[in-house]
C-alpha cells in the first residue's frame, strides 16, 4: 500500500545483474518511485499507471528529483506498443488483478512487448502474509488529517480487502494472491520462463525471461 525504499533497492540490484542502462518500462508506477530511482541510474525509463491522479503526483517527483521519465496513462490489460529491454510491475501491482484470466491476460501482454534479450520483474504478495495482516489497523498521521488503514480478508481464497479512510473520504482495494508454484505456471502458459525467485518475508520477486 505505502512505497517500500527497500523493496526498489531489491529490484534495482536484480536489474542490474542484466543491464547497467537501458529502456524499462515500469509498469503500474503508482507515485513512481521505482521509475525516478531507475532514471537516476541512467535508465531510459518509461512509467504508465491507469489512473491521472497518481501520474500527476508521479510527474511532479519526477521534477523535484530532476530527472527524466516519460509518462502515459495505460491499463495493464491492454497491450504495449513497442519491446522494452526491462519490464517492471513492482509493489504488488499484480495482486489488484483479481481473476484469474486477467493474471494471464497481463502476463501475456508484456511477453509481447519483450525481445529475447529482455527481462521482466515482477513481485506478488505471499499466502502467509495474508494471514498474517488479517485484521490489521493502522492510523497513520499525516500532514493535517489522519489516513486509517483496515485489512480484512473476505471470503475468498488468498483476498483481502484494503480500506482507507482520511476524513470523511473511504477508498476500499481488492488485492488477491497465488501460491508461488501458481504463479511459476501462470508465467509459462504466458510465455515467460522464471529465471530467478526471491522470497521476501512478505512477497516473492518473479524474474522472467521470454520463453523461445
Amino acid at each position: 500500500m505505502f512505497v517500500d525504499d527497500s523493496l526498489n533497492d531489491q529490484y534495482l540490484s536484480l536489474i542490474k545483474h542484466y543491464y547497467n542502462d537501458g529502456s524499462v518500462l515500469d509498469l503500474g508506477t503508482g507515485t513512481a518511485p521505482l521509475a525516478i530511482k531507475l532514471a537516476k541510474e541512467g535508465f531510459h525509463v518509461t512509467a504508465t499507471d491507469i489512473s491521472t491522479d497518481m501520474l500527476e503526483v508521479a510527474y511532479n517527483n519526477a521534477l523535484m528529483e530532476n530527472v527524466r521519465v516519460n509518462f502515459f496513462v495505460h491499463d495493464i490489460l491492454d497491450t504495449v506498443n513497442r519491446d522494452y529491454e526491462i519490464i517492471c510491475m513492482s509493489s504488488d501491482v499484480i495482486n489488484y488483478i483479481t481473476e484469474k484470466k486477467d493474471v494471464l491476460k497481463v502476463l501475456h501482454n508484456v511477453s509481447l512487448a519483450m525481445t529475447s534479450e529482455s527481462v521482466f520483474l515482477f513481485d506478488a504478495l505471499r499466502v502467509p502474509y495474508l494471514d498474517k495482516i488479517d485484521g490489521h489497523s493502522e492510523e497513520i498521521l499525516l500532514q493535517d488529517d489522519v489516513l486509517r488503514w483496515e485489512v480484512v480478508k473476505t471470503n475468498i481464497e488468498n483476498q483481502v480487502k484494503h480500506t482507507i479512510k482520511i476524513g470523511t473520504d473511504v477508498e476500499s482495494h481488492i488485492q488477491k494472491t497465488y501460491l508461488s508454484k501458481d504463479y511459476v505456471k501462470m508465467c509459462k502458459e504466458s510465455g515467460l520462463h522464471v529465471v530467478k525467485k526471491v522470497k521476501l518475508e512478505d512477497r516473492f520477486i518473479f524474474v522472467c525471461k521470454k520463453e523461445i
